[in-house]
C-alpha cells in the first residue's frame, strides 16, 4: 500500500509543479496559457502574440490594412496602401462605382462588388474585367494574415 501511494504521489508532484507542461499547439491554447489568471485587460496583447505564433486568416479591421487600385489593360489591380502593415493581405471585397469618390452620395451608383484574391506574398491583387471605367472604390472587406516576425 505504501509503494501505491508513493507512486502516486511522485506522478502527481511534477504534473502540479508543470514540470510536463507542453507549449501550446494552436492560436486558442496560446491565448489560454498566456492569460492563465492575468487580468483581463491583458488580452489584446496575449492575441497579438499568440497571432504571431500562429497566424490565420482574419478580417482585417480599418486600421491594420488599406487598399488602393488601378486600372489595367484586361481589368483592376489592387495592392496595400502601405507596406509597413503587420499584415499581408490575401483577399479584399469592395464596391466600384463609376461615380467620381468627391461627389456627394458615390455609392448610390454602385457598378460592381468584385472579391479580389492577393498573391502569396500580399503585394498585389488582380482581377480581369470588360468593366474599367470606374472612378471610385471603397473597400467592403479586408483579409490578411500577421506577416512572419
Amino acid at each position: 500500500m505504501k509503494k501505491i501511494v508513493l507512486v502516486g504521489l511522485f506522478f502527481s508532484f511534477p504534473v502540479s509543479a508543470g514540470w510536463f507542461d507542453q507549449d501550446p499547439a494552436n492560436y486558442d491554447e496560446c491565448v489560454l496559457s498566456m492569460m492563465g489568471d492575468k487580468d483581463k485587460v491583458l488580452i489584446y496583447h496575449a492575441r497579438k502574440a499568440c497571432e504571431k505564433r500562429f497566424p490565420f486568416v482574419r478580417e482585417l479591421k480599418n486600421d491594420e490594412a488599406d487598399v488602393s487600385w488601378g486600372a489595367t489593360d484586361t481589368g483592376l489591380i489592387l495592392a496595400p496602401e502601405s507596406k509597413w502593415s503587420d499584415y499581408r493581405i490575401k483577399q479584399v471585397t469592395a464596391d466600384f462605382s463609376t461615380t467620381p469618390c468627391g461627389v456627394e452620395k458615390p455609392w448610390g451608383n454602385i457598378t460592381k462588388t468584385l472579391s479580389v484574391s492577393f498573391i502569396s506574398d500580399g503585394s498585389y491583387g488582380e482581377i480581369e474585367t470588360q468593366e474599367r471605367n470606374f472612378k471610385c472604390m471603397s473597400n467592403k472587406i479586408i483579409y490578411g494574415i500577421v506577416k512572419p516576425f
